[in-house]
C-alpha cells in the first residue's frame, strides 16, 4: 500500500504499531497533528515557501506578516530596477534610524519591522515558509506527504509511543528514524536549492 493520501497514511500507521483492534482510531489524528505541529517548526522544503509582492507605506516602518506566516527568507526592495535584499537583524539588536530612506535592515517580531520609515513606496518582495496544509479527510494529502511519506509515518509512530503507548523503546527507535528524515529532507532541500536558476542582480546596502 503506497503512503501518498490520509487514509493510507492512518492504516499504515496502524499496520506498524501492531495494533488490530482499531484502537488507534480516536487517537490518530491527535498524532498527526502533533506530526505536523514538530515539522513546522523543523521542516523547510520548497512546497512550503510563498512569495508575496506588496507597496511599502510610507507613513511607518511596520508591516504585516503574510497569512500562515512561519519564517521569512528573503525581503527585497525593487528600486528603478536594482533589487536590494535587506539584512535580518535579531529584535533586540535592530538598529532604528529617525530619517525616512530606503530600507537597510529588517527584523521580525509580531510583524515586519525595518530600520526606517521608506521615502517611498518601494514595491516589496517577499519570499516566506508558510505552515504545511493539515492532513485532514477532505485534504488527503500535501507537499510532505507526496514528497517525504515517512516524515509522517515515523512521526506519528514516535507521537504513538511517547504519549499513548509508553514504551520508551520503541519511542527511541522511530523517534531516531523520525529526526534522520528530516534530516535528510532538509538536506536534500538544500542541495535542489543551490543548483536552482540564478537570482536577479541584487544589492545588500543602500545606494
Amino acid at each position: 500500500m503506497a503512503l501518498n493520501n490520509y487514509a493510507n497514511l492512518k492504516a499504515a500507521v496502524e499496520r506498524f504499531s501492531g495494533r488490530k483492534d482499531g484502537g488507534l482510531s480516536n487517537v490518530i489524528d491527535d498524532l498527526i497533528n502533533a506530526t505536523e505541529q514538530r515539522l513546522d517548526k523543523e521542516l523547510r522544503i520548497r512546497g512550503n515557501e510563498q512569495r508575496a509582492e506588496r507597496t511599502l507605506d510610507t507613513s511607518t516602518r511596520f508591516s504585516s506578516l503574510p497569512d500562515s506566516f512561519l519564517e521569512m527568507r528573503r525581503i527585497t526592495i525593487i528600486q528603478s530596477g536594482e533589487y536590494y535584499n535587506l539584512t535580518y537583524n535579531a529584535p533586540n539588536i535592530m538598529p532604528v534610524n529617525s530619517t525616512a530612506g530606503l530600507p537597510k535592515y529588517y527584523t521580525i517580531t509580531s510583524q515586519i519591522e525595518f530600520d526606517r520609515v521608506p521615502a517611498s513606496a518601494y514595491a516589496c518582495r517577499l519570499a516566506y515558509y508558510v505552515e504545511l496544509t493539515p492532513l485532514t479527510s477532505n485534504n488527503t494529502t500535501n507537499d510532505v506527504l507526496t514528497q517525504y511519506p515517512d516524515l509522517y509515518l515515523f512521526g506519528c509512530l514516535s507521537n504513538l509511543y511517547l504519549m499513548h503507548d509508553k514504551s520508551y523503546e520503541d519511542y527511541q527507535v522511530y523517534e531516531s528514524k523520525f529526526i534522520d528524515e528530516i534530516a535528510r529532507a532538509n538536506r536534500q532541500e538544500q542541495k535542489a536549492r543551490r543548483g536552482s536558476n540564478a537570482q536577479p542582480r541584487v544589492r545588500t546596502s543602500t545606494p
